[in-house]
């Protein structure tokens, strides 16, 4: 095999990076681009091969980054379009790669797409969102529901419709049926990736077209009481609708315009459903996440059987992953336990496929609030009655907290891929090659011990 015509995102870590909470470099209490640069040294001897930065663009900030104003910009929290160029030449410089978080699925309600929609019937860019009549009696159009709970529909009192929301109603939902709409995001990666951006994750990817003809959602006949309320409708007119496989293939032309360019879909679907994201022929995304570890009985014949109907269902040459934590779930071991956690890290590292890490950092609490050492905190960013997303942030100096298993386990790791990998095929005993540069690093891991 030729081990130097695999794409990187294959042989490679994708470690997420939460910009607000990582490094602080001005003393405002909030993470920015040169704090990033600043601990660039840091993720080098970590040995990940990208990193994935979460939403750095303007923004009101209603849903943490996630309800953008303006995707060709950098929000000043968090630095400006200079400080991202740096950001990517060092990263480069460092032989990693940078992914962005691409939101296409809505926007901002300060938007100034948005505003102009809102503002009459017959503006140009009225069909760029969901719009809809209300019924006879004034209420919703239909009986959809947002992912935070209540109505998916917010009333407009100037045009006297209703808009849809999938999320909060500040995060209106693009109409990607509309052309323009499309054309306009395809810019938007187009403007990033001449910038150097080395790929996209794309925000729930199988949300982006819901059904033309508004149909109410089914009932979910496995719905319990205290589920959340949003659960008790099947989401089948809202979410993998046939065509968004057109669109994951379009996205995916927009990357190949770009050398070694990589596209990940968030995707929480059943793997049957999940893997057809690769498009036909693999014309899709590249690595549509598999979020399977996150919500598996953590014990080991559960876990041998869902890895195992994982692979049998992936098409010909699609190349899996595996997720086992982000930014809207909790710690690893907060969930399977301080001693687990390391396994769950040796089992990360050592399935075929491309890993996803996010380092949520250790302290003597694993689900504590704080940790003395830094003076940070660890917060769910979330106020009572909110509908906000629930996200657990890494400490905002997080160099400054030790002890983090995925630097010690990663190192342990090494020993022990080098001792199972053959000398001379460069191939695990099953065939599958090994990520020489993302697994061993060899030079990397000997500045680490030195």
């Amino acid at each position: 095999m030729n081990h130097a015509a695999i794409s990187w995102w294959r042989k490679g870590i994708l470690y997420q990076i939460y910009p607000r909470s990582f490094q602080d470099s001005n003393g405002d209490g909030i993470g920015d681009l040169p704090g990033i640069i600043h601990r660039m040294p840091y993720l080098f001897d970590l040995g990940v091969d990208a990193v994935w930065l979460s939403p750095i663009f303007p923004s009101p900030m209603a849903d943490f980054g996630y309800d953008i104003s303006n995707y060709l910009d950098v929000d000043p929290i968090f630095g400006t379009l200079d400080d991202f160029d740096t950001l990517v030449a060092a990263a480069h410089a460092s032989d990693l790669k940078v992914i962005l978080d691409l939101v296409p699925n809505h926007t901002s309600d300060q938007h100034p797409w948005f505003i102009e929609s809102r503002g009459s019937h017959d503006n140009p860019k009225r069909d760029w969102y969901l719009w809809h009549e209300p019924r006879a009696d004034g209420t919703a159009p239909n009986n959809w529901m947002s992912e935070f709970g209540g109505s998916a529909w917010k009333y407009d009192a100037g045009t006297k419709q209703y808009y849809y929301h999938a999320f909060l109603r500040e995060q209106p939902d693009l109409n990607w049926r509309n052309p323009a709409v499309r054309q306009a995001i395809y810019d938007v990666m187009r403007f990033w990736l001449r910038r150097g951006v080395d790929g996209f994750r794309v925000d729930v990817l199988w949300h982006l077209i819901k059904d033309a003809e508004f149909r109410d959602n089914p009932p979910n006949p496995n719905f319990r009481p205290g589920r959340p309320p949003h659960e008790a409708l099947l989401p089948l007119y809202t979410t993998d609708r046939p065509e968004i496989l057109d669109v994951v293939t379009e996205m995916r032309r927009v990357v190949d315009e770009f050398r070694d360019r990589v596209l990940i879909g968030e995707i929480y679907l059943p793997v049957d459903r999940l893997v057809a994201y690769y498009g036909r022929e693999l014309s899709g995304a590249h690595l549509p996440f598999n979020f399977a570890l996150l919500s598996a009985p953590w014990n080991a014949r559960a876990i041998a059987k869902l890895i195992d109907d994982y692979e049998s269902a992936l098409p010909a040459d699609a190349w899996p992953n595996w997720v086992l934590g982000n930014h809207d779930r909790p710690r690893v071991a907060s969930r399977v336990g301080q001693p687990q956690a390391r396994v769950a890290a040796m089992l990360l590292l050592t399935l075929r496929g491309t890993p996803y890490a996010v380092l949520w950092r250790r302290n003597r609490h694993a689900t504590g609030r704080y940790c003395a050492r830094s003076g940070t905190r660890s917060v769910r960013e979330k106020r009572p009655g909110d509908r906000r997303r629930t996200r657990r942030l890494p400490h905002a100096h997080a160099m400054e907290c030790r002890g983090s298993w995925w630097v010690h386990h990663r190192r342990a790791l090494v020993t022990v891929v080098e001792r199972l990998r053959p000398r001379e095929c460069g191939e695990s005993r099953h065939g599958h090659p090994f990520r020489p540069q993302s697994l061993s690093r060899d030079d990397r891991v000997a500045k680490g011990n030195a």
